[in-house]
């Protein structure tokens, strides 16, 4: 008779997404503070008297007990820690937790451990919690620095102040975006190269302190700003692209702000 062992661990996670599994299952994708992202297959969870069920279909952070079979790994316990209440009542920041677990979904791999990454999504949950209502500019250059935070914590940059090649700090007014690249440029290395930075983009010094500003501040911060349309809307566009350059998407992400 062949011995079966399983293992099991616990964790505390974050739902990123959930997708029904034959008649009677759920598959979610958590991201976890200890074990990365992990797919995790509830069983029954779609039945009506389903007790793990209530606890996976709200934003929290849960208390997760994983067990690790042949056949994958089942979710075998879910307790809710931190609740994010206000975030399901407050329509901008349901869609911007939404969009952000779903980059988060698509930006990490399977098993990728990051404490750092996932100390950030607790953060901006948080946040998002307690925001409010605002308006779909504000959201448009909250969710940008959200994006561009992640992407320096998975370390692919962007670069908004170092020229990606000399490493010299780029001077105000001399510099141009290279979003395949990475980031800056300076016209001098643009100049004597110039076949290779045919893709380099122009950057006012507005759009370049807005990118900045995301990347390196809180997210209450950003919303002490007093916001230019056509300036976020630049910004948040260069976000985008840096994400979709490293993450393609399928049905890119539209800006709150397209749509008044």
């Amino acid at each position: 008779m062949e011995l079966i062992v399983s293992i099991e661990y616990q964790t505390s996670g974050i739902v990123l997404s959930r997708n029904d599994h034959r008649e009677a299952d759920r598959m979610y994708s958590v991201f976890t503070r200890n074990h990365g992202r992990r797919e995790l297959l509830a069983r029954g969870s779609r039945k009506i008297r389903a007790k793990v069920a209530p606890h996976l279909e709200s934003f929290a952070e849960l208390d997760l007990l994983v067990v690790i079979g042949r056949r994958g790994e089942i979710l075998a316990g879910a307790e809710r820690g931190e609740t994010f209440t206000g975030i399901t009542g407050c329509f901008v920041s349901c869609i911007l937790a939404q969009r952000s677990l779903n980059l988060v979904n698509l930006a990490t791999d399977r098993g990728q451990k990051d404490a750092e990454l996932y100390d950030e999504i607790v953060r901006w949950m948080r946040f998002l919690n307690n925001m409010g209502e605002i308006s779909p500019l504000r959201a448009d250059l909250l969710f940008s620095a959200f994006a561009l935070k992640l992407l320096a914590l998975l370390g692919w940059g962007p670069h908004f102040s170092n020229c990606i090649v000399c490493k010299n700090r780029v001077e105000p007014g001399s510099g141009l975006m290279h979003v395949q690249k990475g980031g800056l440029v300076c016209r001098s290395c643009h100049e004597s190269d110039q076949q290779n930075w045919l893709a380099a983009l122009s950057i006012n010094d507005d759009e370049l302190k807005l990118l900045r500003f995301a990347i390196s501040k809180n997210y209450e911060d950003c919303m002490k700003l007093r916001l230019d349309s056509i300036i976020v809307s630049k910004c948040a566009r260069i976000a985008q692209s840096f994400f979709n350059s490293h993450i393609p998407l399928k049905n890119p992400i539209a800006l709150l702000s397209d749509f008044g």
